[in-house]
């Protein structure tokens, strides 16, 4: 029974010269393995060749897309002119908007003062509705407890 292959990111630690000492071995023994190497190798050699091709220009044409650049630069019509007032007038005008909403619309409206005299006819009102004070609340459940106490003794 013959021996695995490598995997691809085995190759891939060859072909990085990242590779242990078995995978080394195994591509001298292993011709399957060796080959794919050599492809993977190849393949890159290529790319790497085109990309060198592709950047090493002559200084010619460099100098002729920079001159086509310039000339329709030149003769080209300005879209707009700048207008920093313009500007600054909107953005000043976006921020007194922006005050004047927070002023108007976000911030609450105070309370109205409470009349003195308002607030003592209330707390009058409240004390009528309720059958005993305020202060001798307190009283009133010890006084339902003893006449419960009482109403309880009196059963015989």
């Amino acid at each position: 029974m013959s021996a695995p292959h490598l995997t691809d990111e085995q190759l891939t630690a060859a072909l990085l010269s990242n590779a242990g000492d078995d995978v080394r071995a195994h591509l001298a023994a292993c011709a399957g393995c060796a080959r794919e190497l050599a492809a993977m190798t190849d393949g890159l050699d290529g790319y790497r060749q085109a990309i060198q091709r592709a950047t090493e220009a002559p200084d010619a044409s460099w100098q002729e897309q920079r001159e086509q650049i310039r000339r329709r630069a030149a003769t080209a019509a300005p879209t707009h002119r700048r207008r920093p007032g313009i500007w600054i007038a909107g953005a000043g005008l976006a921020a007194a908007a922006s005050i004047a909403l927070w002023l108007a619309v976000l911030r609450p409206a105070p309370l109205p003062a409470a009349d003195p005299d308002e607030v003592l006819l209330v707390s009058v009102q409240q004390s009528l509705r309720r059958g005993v004070p305020a202060a001798l609340e307190p009283a009133q459940f010890l006084v339902a407890d003893i006449g419960a106490t009482n109403a309880d003794e009196a059963r015989p």
